[in-house]
């Protein structure tokens, strides 16, 4: 077991969200651990019901206890507002617990991240599928004036930004977009979930390829890193040790470098197709030497969050 290990994407679930409230994109959660979306789909967000569907910050310290993880950062969720939650989180466990902030996308967010930052918040998510979808703002454009001083304001605070594209083809996924907004704010650093939100089709479908090579080649701008964060779930079609990802995790590095990718789970959703200790061990097949592991596992991270 390592002693030295960030992991860089974590969720919880406050137990306030358990009494049916809806959230301003009309989601719902139940006890077991299941997310209702206005339109009717329902997912599951963990892999039974943990603490009768909760999973709180005292949960998340346990697990990192239990499998040797000295920091973890907590991120936001696509339909529910948790900053006030993760706030408090951190300011419980600062020498243990990191965490983003979501914003309103409007006139009030600079002042709301400089008032998040004074709370100890870090990092600002930008879900990208949720902040599209049509009850939202199917219209949102990563490049966008408003969001270009957004950007600004994160470098100014020294907060990270965090980007979920979504799946390639939706509203969301706009690397062209993000790219600019990249190369215009080198001051502000920059990290892209789940390698890039990889699909499983890409293997026959060009266009899928082409559109996540364009995503992943971001990893070329210095202030721009991949955390490899919930790959089990995006392909969970795969036994462990999910050799389609960690295919694409090593011609990432390859490509790119040993610097720019950042070990995260996505507990506990990730926990629905792979045990945490697998979320860790699928990655030491990579074989890539102690000093390129510790850069995977920490390291990087460090340098993209502290």
């Amino acid at each position: 077991m390592r002693d030295n290990v960030f992991d860089a994407h974590v969720h919880i679930m406050p137990r306030r969200l358990l009494n049916g409230e809806t959230s301003e994109t009309g989601a719902t959660y139940d006890a077991f651990g299941r997310i209702h979306k206005p339109d009717g789909d329902v997912y599951a967000y963990m892999p039974c019901p943990v603490d009768g569907g909760a999973f709180s910050a005292e949960a998340l310290i346990y697990m990192m206890d239990r499998y040797g993880i000295r920091r973890a950062m907590i991120m936001q969720s696509t339909f529910f507002d948790m900053t006030e939650d993760v706030a408090e989180a951190v300011a419980r466990y600062p020498d243990r617990l990191s965490g983003a902030m979501t914003v309103r996308l409007d006139a009030g967010a600079p002042e709301a991240i400089a008032a998040w930052r004074r709370r100890g918040l870090t990092a600002l998510k930008l879900q990208m599928r949720g902040l599209t979808e049509p009850q939202n703002d199917p219209e949102l454009r990563m490049d966008a004036p408003e969001m270009m001083e957004i950007y600004a304001q994160a470098g100014r605070q020294n907060v990270t930004v965090v980007v979920d594209p979504g799946p390639i083809g939706w509203a969301g996924y706009q690397p062209e977009a993000l790219r600019r907004a990249v190369r215009r704010h080198a001051a502000t650093r920059f990290v892209v979930c789940h390698l890039g939100m990889p699909d499983a089709a890409m293997q026959t479908d060009a266009a899928l390829r082409d559109a996540w090579r364009q995503m992943t080649d971001l990893a070329r701008c210095e202030n721009v890193w991949f955390d490899v964060s919930a790959m089990p779930n995006l392909f969970a079609r795969e036994e462990y040790p999910f050799p389609t990802a960690l295919s694409l995790v090593a011609g990432f590095l390859r490509q790119y470098g040993e610097e720019k990718a950042i070990w995260g789970s996505d507990a506990p959703g990730a926990l629905c197709d792979a045990t945490y200790a697998q979320t860790l061990s699928m990655f030491e097949r990579l074989r890539l030497g102690e000093a390129a592991m510790e850069k995977l596992f920490f390291r990087n991270a460090e340098s993209a969050y502290l």
